[in-house]
């Protein structure tokens, strides 16, 4: 068997719509959403062109429903996956191939706080006394999250340059 890598990460992008949270037959909760991606390139005649690609997203599982109400349309996100692509076929019997991004890690970046304001809650606990975040005795909204959850969860402060890569 030969050696194959399948993986995608994309950093920057922007959701073009607010990301929609169904559930498969067998209760696996699946997150569907779509990025748009800005690029640059210098024509042949040395002006600088400007292009946006889109990008569909799938993710799958807790993480997806713990997430979901924090997507809102025109969130900053970094995406990692793998390409995959699948074939249905439509009511009129039509064969349809669909390739798009299956999700293993979403993060949200940029203004997380206006992002949060938008969705109808403060992500943020507050601070502890000694200054630091206290988890345990924050009793605010939590957006659907649970305890278990939690161990998944990065509330720390991330802006659009602290991304890693």
């Amino acid at each position: 068997m030969a050696f194959t890598i399948n993986h995608i990460v994309l950093v920057g992008g922007n959701l073009t719509r607010d990301a929609d949270l169904r559930y498969a037959s067998n209760g696996n909760a699946r997150l569907t959403f779509s990025v748009a991606m800005n690029r640059s390139y210098k024509d042949p005649g040395g002006q600088l062109k400007e292009i946006t690609e889109y990008f569909n997203i799938v993710y799958w599982g807790k993480l997806a429903e713990a997430v979901a109400p924090r997507l809102k349309k025109g969130q900053k996100v970094a995406i990692e996956g793998r390409l995959s692509q699948r074939r249905y076929t439509t009511q009129e019997g039509q064969q349809r191939d669909v390739v798009e991004i299956s999700a293993s890690s979403v993060i949200l970046i940029g203004n997380r706080a206006e992002s949060a304001r938008d969705a109808g809650y403060d992500s943020r606990p507050p601070a502890s006394p000694a200054g630091g975040q206290n988890r345990s005795s924050w009793q605010g909204d939590q957006g659907g999250y649970t305890d278990d959850d939690a161990q998944y969860l990065d509330e720390s402060p991330m802006e659009e340059n602290d991304v890693p890569f």
